[in-house]
């Protein structure tokens, strides 16, 4: 349980169904929501103003600020862990949350260039950034959500057991053909598989 635990909000490597994502984001969203009032509430407080909210943040006392940063780490670790496994489950690959993950990012840079340089046109420039990022960030939530996953063996294992015999080439998982060949008959019995071939049944022979 414990191993599982931790292979699901700490692996990057593996597949989800969507159960579980479900069950995750939900917990997620209690977690922020309980995180929301017991720091954010205090510390950060909503407001327009970035450099305002820097402030506040900034005055807060040392051991919440690395209380924040670390929480604020590890939430950010754990959403992505539990994505990217969702989207192995789809036979994609979890670059493809670079795409709004990008977006927001460059979004916010030019967000910060238009506050230095005082250029509105960067202004919407980072709007439509921003947009774009958020409709690429919520179809691929809602896939997630929705999506059934790949039923067949796409090399992703769906639990920790079948990661660590993933590395050990165990034949189970399918992750190794050559130990799957090796296991493999190198050729069939008598007269099977071979039209017109006799079969043998001790010193008889009974042809089709």
């Amino acid at each position: 349980m414990i191993d599982r635990l931790f292979w699901l909000l700490f692996s990057f490597r593996g597949r989800i169904g969507r159960a579980d994502f479900a069950i995750f984001w939900f917990i997620q969203l209690a977690v922020w929501g309980i995180y929301q009032v017991a720091l954010w509430r205090r510390y950060l407080v909503v407001t327009y103003d970035a450099a305002h909210k820097a402030h506040i943040a900034l005055d807060a006392p040392p051991v919440v600020r690395v209380v924040m940063f670390f929480l604020s780490a590890v939430a950010l670790w754990v959403s992505l862990a539990v994505q990217i496994k969702r989207l192995h489950d789809f036979n994609w690959s979890g670059w493809l949350l670079a795409v709004p993950i990008g977006g927001a990012s460059v979004g916010g840079l030019l967000v910060g260039l238009a506050a230095a340089l005082q250029l509105r046109s960067l202004v919407i420039l980072a709007a439509v950034v921003f947009s774009v990022a958020g409709l690429a960030g919520l179809t691929l939530i809602l896939m997630m959500f929705s999506r059934v996953g790949y039923w067949g063996d796409n090399g992703h294992p769906r639990g920790p057991d079948e990661d660590a015999a993933a590395g050990r080439g165990d034949v189970s998982t399918g992750s190794a053909p050559e130990a799957r060949r090796a296991f493999a008959p190198k050729s069939s019995p008598p007269g099977f598989g071979r039209p017109g071939a006799a079969q043998t049944f001790g010193r008889r022979s009974v042809r089709p």
